[in-house]
């Protein structure tokens, strides 16, 4: 019914907990195997009880306790595809992975334990209007749950939809794996690498032949495409990084996506954006639609402009273009900075160290949310390179949860910036366990010259993702499916987009910055303006290119079953983004969003961001560090997780309704 990979990697913490994560071959699999069979014990227990017995405690709560308990114990064991440098044990970790989520399939499936949940309901009208507000709205998510469930269906078309969704939760897991696994790279002279900086080129090894080894992770894509000269090695770093996976992962994609499909129609449902976005905010495919039409037609005059003002700063560099290449986009977009607004993107990050960022960004949160934070030294961590703090409530002394930095790239490591609720807060024998949590990133990792320097995009994702693991860790919801960011999709990302606002105030940038040679040395003033100018910097490129992501994103779920994945990526890129698609890449093969959770709901991201920018205003009338409206951020949005639908949340703390002003104010659109 449910599952949610909660990713716990424990170690050491005083006496409060003792979870290893130092498995031996063949040790994974056997845990899950003895986890799996100790929860469906329990889960017998519940459907073994007599109706007249029933009550919220021994069937709803139990329900929800014991699939918690399964995915905290568990979770060592899947943490280990996304973070070992051993392939062994990642292999097996993955596979560990695919039994859980069967597991949790045909668990979602059991029209025993619907019937148990469904004879409470029936049989229990005096206790359920009694119920407190965590309770009740724990029935309530549950109720949606199941009746999304499949359970008005025949027993064959149940059997049948169990093998579907077994199917799904194999290809999405195997999605994931090949993007980890991908190994291919670039050899490439230092003559074809001209005009990168010497901070990336020093970071990569060599091959026998003495040529650098670019590899397709997307630090290296990145510096690649903003700085290499030769716009054929651009091109060649493009179609490398834009096929990754490309045959295997196309192929998995395609057969999800039209397994999607089946098992929307047998649901009754018309597709699977339907299907999905039922009890969400957004609540049908057709709002998300017409959001997501609305947006490209405001939008198409500022990325026009956008596009030409990148062609012509290629054309002052090869005077016979006749197009805007794809590959050219990051390159143009960086030299346009460089000659309009007078900023190199170097020059920028030698002010962005990251440990002066994280201890910023610390300063920042602690005024803002109440809440001191402390490293916790010498604990036991799976690499060398990650750091565990504790969470301090400022006021009361108490700690209250604890987080994980893992934050630099290596070998079989998740190779994005996410959040990851390692324990969920919640309730148990009366006391508060304190949710843990992990920030994993790909920072340019030190060299022996320079520490970790950051761009600030960088700084911009790391203090987003920061902002999801406060949204985790500042929780106080009493049961963990309701708790910390289990909330609706298409609301998670606001919390954290509204805090990016912080890193383009004058003010913010002084404290979050220093010079890694004398970090007494502030960005200075004049660096600082040119860098707030930038702020709406293509902003009709780059909002155009989310609105794209979520259209093929929406298109490949209304489509129906037979949608040629990559035929219709070539399709629609031109048509929205303004560019010809570079033929020939499968770029929906390394856009792990679709098989990754966030399939017919990736629009979340814009969605979210109207209510961010919403929020954000509170904190630009009354002070950007006030902190009687940072507590209430943290009362209202942060602790309550999903205790409340998100709407009654944020009109609570904006003391009005919302509206998009401040969205459309930000991208130029008023």
């Amino acid at each position: 019914m449910r599952f949610c990979i909660l990713l716990i990697f424990c170690s050491v913490l005083y006496a409060e907990t003792l979870i290893p994560y130092d498995f031996k071959a063949g040790e994974m699999t056997k845990q899950c195997e003895e986890l799996i069979a100790q929860a469906k014990k329990k889960l017998d227990d519940v459907v073994a009880i007599k109706k007249e017995e029933r009550t919220f405690a021994n069937t709803v709560a139990a329900i929800e306790n014991t699939l918690v308990d399964l995915d905290v114990k568990s979770t060592p064991a899947q943490f280990v595809a996304y973070v070992s440098t051993n392939k062994e044990l990642r292999g097996e970790s993955s596979k560990c992975e695919q039994m859980l989520s069967a597991f949790s399939v045909e668990t979602s499936l059991r029209k025993d334990l619907y019937d148990a949940f469904n004879e409470y309901v029936a049989n229990n009208k005096e206790e359920i209007a009694k119920l407190s507000a965590v309770d009740a709205r724990l029935l309530e998510v549950m109720q949606t749950e199941y009746r999304k469930s499949g359970f008005t269906l025949s027993k064959e078309d149940r059997d049948k939809l169990k093998e579907m969704q077994k199917k799904l939760s194999s290809l999405e897991t195997q999605f994931s794996k090949n993007l980890v696994e991908n190994k291919e790279v670039l050899k490439l002279t230092e003559a074809e690498l001209t005009g990168t900086p010497e901070s990336f080129r020093s970071r990569l090894k060599k091959d026998e032949e003495g040529k650098f080894i670019v590899t397709s992770k997307y630090p290296d894509y990145a510096a690649v495409m903003r700085y290499a000269d030769d716009a054929n090695v651009r091109k060649r770093m493009l179609y490398l990084y834009y096929n990754r996976a490309g045959d295997k992962n196309s192929k998995l994609l395609q057969d999800a996506i039209a397994l999607r499909h089946q098992i929307a129609e047998l649901l009754g449902y018309k597709t699977w954006a339907d299907y999905r976005t039922d009890g969400r905010m957004a609540k049908n495919s057709e709002n998300v639609r017409t959001f997501l039409e609305g947006l490209q037609g405001k939008l198409a005059k500022i990325n026009e402009q956008d596009l030409l003002n990148l062609f012509m700063v290629k054309k002052q560099y090869d005077p016979k273009a006749e197009k805007l290449d794809l590959w050219d986009v990051g390159y143009c977009s960086t030299k346009l900075k460089r000659e309009k607004y007078k900023i190199d993107d170097e020059l920028v990050r030698q002010y962005f160290p990251a440990h002066r960022v994280i201890e910023g960004t610390f300063h920042i949160y602690s005024k803002l949310l109440g809440v001191n934070f402390e490293e916790v030294k010498g604990a036991d961590v799976w690499h060398e390179s990650v750091k565990l703090f504790k969470v301090i409530d400022a006021k009361t002394k108490e700690v209250v949860s604890y987080f994980y930095a893992d934050l630099y790239p290596r070998e079989g490591k998740y190779g994005h910036a996410a959040a990851f609720t390692l324990r969920p807060g919640r309730m148990m024998d009366g006391e508060y366990v304190k949710p843990i949590s992990a920030i994993v990133a790909n920072m340019e990792p030190p060299t022996k010259d320079k520490p970790s320097l950051l761009s600030h995009g960088n700084v911009e994702t790391f203090f987003h993702e920061f902002g999801h693991i406060m949204h985790q860790t500042l929780t106080k919801v009493a049961y963990a499916s309701l708790s910390g960011t289990s909330v609706s999709r298409d609301f998670v990302e606001a919390p954290s987009q509204m805090l990016e606002n912080w890193v383009w105030n004058n003010e913010m940038l002084a404290i979050i910055s220093g010079h890694y040679q004398d970090e007494s040395k502030k960005l200075p003033e004049d660096l600082k303006q040119k860098l707030l100018k930038i702020k709406h910097y293509n902003s009709g490129i780059n909002y155009t290119r989310q609105v794209f992501f979520a259209t093929i994103d929406f298109k490949l779920h209304t489509s129906g079953k037979d949608v040629d994945v990559n035929a219709l990526y070539h399709k629609l890129f031109k048509g929205i983004v303004g560019l010809d698609s570079a033929e020939g890449t499968k770029w929906l093969a390394g856009f792990g969003h679709l098989m990754g959770g966030y399939d017919a709901g990736y629009y979340g991201y814009m969605w979210s961001e109207v209510y961010a920018q919403d929020m954000f205003t509170k904190f630009a009338k009354n002070g950007i560090l006030d902190s009687n409206t940072g507590m209430r951020y943290r009362q209202i949005i942060l602790e309550r997780g999903n205790l409340q639908d998100p709407q009654q949340l944020i009109e609570e703390f904006l003391e009005r309704k919302s509206n998009n002003k401040a969205f459309l104010e930000k991208l130029g659109l008023k």
